[in-house]
């Protein structure tokens, strides 16, 4: 993997990049190896709330070393070029995935990209209808498939617009409408429900 995608990764998970996230980890573990000193006292150490929180950790730490594993680098590399030549990008979410959509779009707006998100429908066809060649739509979909009609996205491609397909693996999914496609695996899939 190359240093930008394990950075962009990093930015992805909230941190500035790789020594954040590193620095986290290290401080998760200090505290967990502290647990057992008599120097230091950690305020739940002997409760059930500290064996929950360092499951938690361990659950999604788990399911972010599992997404990493099922996507190629390549794929990364193309969804991080994609983003980085759109003009204008929207992003549909369903479910919950839709407050990922919106703060996805907040950081895009942020850096200087326009970025939509919205998740009325007319505003977002009117989006829609402006994206042209190099443009790109994202769509998440985390627990329920997003409805779009293959007309639409014939249409779409006949444009020359970019498709990315963010969401939970599947081997029925119909990824031969998408360009790029990353495959994520959730904290609940990984056995232990958060």
């Amino acid at each position: 993997m190359s240093q930008s995608s394990v950075v962009k990764f990093c930015q992805k998970l909230g941190y500035k990049g790789y020594p954040d996230i590193k620095l986290a980890i290290n401080e998760a573990v200090a505290r967990k190896s502290s647990h057992g000193s008599s120097q230091s006292v950690t305020p739940f150490s002997d409760s059930a709330l500290n064996d929950v929180s360092d499951r938690l950790l361990k659950s999604k730490l788990d399911a972010i070393s599992a997404t990493i594993e099922l996507n190629k680098e390549t794929s990364f590399m193309q969804a991080i070029e994609a983003i980085k030549k759109a003009e204008k990008i929207q992003i549909f979410g369903v479910g919950i995935s839709r407050f990922v959509a919106e703060h996805l779009a907040i950081r895009l707006l942020n850096s200087g990209k326009l970025a939509f998100a919205l998740n009325d429908s007319a505003y977002q066809k009117q989006f829609l209808c402006r994206l042209g060649e190099g443009d790109l739509l994202v769509l998440l979909s985390a627990v329920e498939e997003i409805k779009i009609s293959h007309s639409l996205i014939n249409e779409i491609r006949d444009r020359k617009v970019k498709i990315i397909h963010i969401g939970r693996y599947s081997a029925q999914a119909n990824n031969h409408l998408d360009d790029i496609v990353l495959a994520t695996i959730s904290a609940q899939e990984g056995g232990w429900k958060t």
